[in-house]
């Protein structure tokens, strides 16, 4: 059973920390976005940019549509900074 599961019309809130290798809070110098997908993996959202509130620290607001097909999405956030690109990827199930 997914563990992050919500229903069609709900808005899913994403927040991140970034920090550097030495696990202190870092602001990358291009920032960090967002882009989700559906299951069929076509892009529901396009690379956006999150919100930026304190050091290292970025939310978005992703409002799933009313009639989203049922299944897992994929969340992928980037922060770029400089010649250095991070990418993580994170699921999260949507119920007719």
């Amino acid at each position: 059973m997914p563990t992050h599961v919500f229903q069609a019309g709900e808005t899913v809130l994403v927040s991140v920390s970034v920090t550097d290798s030495d696990g202190d809070a870092h602001s990358p110098s291009s920032g960090v976005t967002i882009a989700v997908a559906d299951p069929a993996g076509i892009s529901v959202l396009d690379a956006t940019a999150m919100t930026a509130g304190a050091t290292g620290a970025y939310t978005y607001y992703h409002s799933i549509a009313a009639d989203a097909t049922e299944g897992e999405y994929t969340i992928t956030l980037t922060a770029t900074d400089g010649s250095y690109v991070t990418e993580l990827n994170f699921i999260f199930y949507v119920e007719g």
